[in-house]
């Protein structure tokens, strides 16, 4: 029901050796947010070490989207419509239940 703040889309490549077995060669891992200024990073790497980085790259990005999400920012104000619609509201739109006295 709510969107996701951030996603990571991540892609390994492999070559496979005579022996049939697959060597992960090199990654690439998008950063998508529903936050604009934050959207749209990409990072790749190619070498021996595959594994090790990609884990190093995914705890880099918690620390840093972790960071994002612990801001305090302070509410935008509602527009009027947001207002209008908010005291017109019958329902919960995240759980729709009715609205009682005593929530």
């Amino acid at each position: 029901m709510f969107p996701v703040p951030f996603a990571l889309y991540a892609d390994f490549e492999s070559f496979i050796t005579p022996s049939g077995e697959h060597v992960p060669s090199g990654f690439c891992c998008l950063r998508v947010s529903k936050f604009p200024q934050y959207d749209h990073k990409i990072h790749t790497y190619s070498g021996s070490t595959v594994v090790q980085e990609f884990l190093k790259y995914v705890t880099q990005e918690q620390t840093e989207i972790d960071s994002i999400l612990s801001s305090n920012n302070s509410m935008n104000p509602l527009t009027e419509r947001e207002r209008l619609a908010h005291n017109a509201a019958m329902i919960c739109s995240t759980c729709e239940c009715k609205f009682t006295k005593s929530n």
